[in-house]
């Protein structure tokens, strides 16, 4: 067998999830084991829902005997990454000094955050990518799921993109829509 060309990787599911800000986050299914999404921050809580529904969509499951976790890569594309985390975070320790600092949140901290919770749910051992790019993180994150398939370093790709609404953001923003 030769070289995988990128034209040869086929995309099996996807699945879209939009939440209103502060709306509970309820998947209507699971892949397979259910996740605790109350311990999650929200951005890895929409990145692992997000994930489930489009492996239901494609009809894998990572219980499945087919699964390779070892061969199986996540991709996580974020224009704006973990910034409602950090927002809460640091509003803590700005109201109550040190002790405001909340040991819960600092592990969300970073944008890899709902790549390693995807990665430890389902059981992924392959390469493990997140793209912050800004706008075209999540086309990003599709065309880097291809290539790591294309050049043989994972078997399958699960990709997602995600992103958290705030108040904050918005205003940075100009008020431009997320």
């Amino acid at each position: 067998m030769g070289p995988i060309r990128a034209s040869d990787v086929v995309v099996t599911g996807a699945a879209a999830l939009t939440v209103a800000p502060g709306a509970a986050i309820a998947p209507s299914r699971w892949a397979g084991k259910e996740a605790r999404l109350s311990r999650l921050d929200r951005l890895c809580a929409l990145a692992l829902v997000a994930c489930d529904g489009a492996l239901v969509d494609a009809a894998l499951a990572p219980a499945a005997a087919e699964w390779n976790g070892e061969r199986t890569a996540i991709v996580l594309g974020t224009a704006y990454g973990c910034h409602a985390t950090n927002e809460d975070y640091y509003r803590g320790l700005l109201r109550d000094g040190p002790t405001g600092a909340s040991p819960r949140l600092f592990a969300y901290t970073l944008p890899s955050s709902p790549v390693g919770e995807i990665s430890i749910h389902y059981g992924g051992r392959g390469p493990a990518t997140v793209l912050a790019n800004g706008l075209t993180s999540g086309v990003d994150a599709l065309a880097e799921g291809v290539a790591l398939v294309a050049a043989g370093r994972a078997d399958r790709a699960l990709v997602c993109a995600a992103e958290v609404a705030t108040p904050l953001l918005t205003s940075i923003l100009g008020g431009a829509a997320l």
